[in-house]
Parts: structure tokens; C-alpha cells; sequence
């Protein structure tokens, strides 16, 4: 019998030409922010080390099927 784990961690929001056109350009106008302030605080949410450890959590544990978001709650909005 073959054991396959299946995970997935979702980091939200990356800074990339996709978030930048479209929710970072929103948020500048309801804001009243830059560009570059707007990407800043929605990719400064989520640390590495929060990533790093999701992963760590999903590879350490009989853990399978689970679609675990790690982006500092924007999930629940």
C-alpha cells in the first residue's frame, strides 16, 4: 500500500505583477497610498519563518488533505 500525503499551504498575496495590477492598484486608490507601500504591507504580513514552519508542521505529522493558509488572517476577511 502506497502512503502519498497530500498538503498544501497557501501563502495569500505575493507581490508579483498580477497583485500589483489588481489588488495592490485597489488598495492604492482606497488608501490613498503608493504602490509600493500598498505591496509592502500585504507581503511584509507573512514571514518566512511562519511558512517554513507549516511546512514543517504538515511533513512532521500523519497530516494529509489539508489546505492550511498562512497569510497572517487575510483568509478570514
Amino acid at each position: 500500500m502506497l502512503s502519498i500525503n497530500v498538503n498544501c499551504v497557501a501563502p495569500g498575496i505575493v507581490d508579483g505583477p498580477r497583485s500589483r495590477d489588481k489588488h495592490f492598484a485597489e488598495r492604492t486608490r482606497r488608501l490613498g497610498i503608493g504602490i509600493a507601500r500598498a505591496a509592502e504591507r500585504h507581503t511584509g504580513v507573512t514571514a518566512d519563518a511562519d511558512m517554513a514552519n507549516a511546512c514543517l508542521l504538515l511533513v512532521s505529522r500523519q497530516i494529509t488533505g489539508v489546505d492550511l493558509p498562512v497569510d497572517g488572517g487575510w483568509a478570514m476577511l
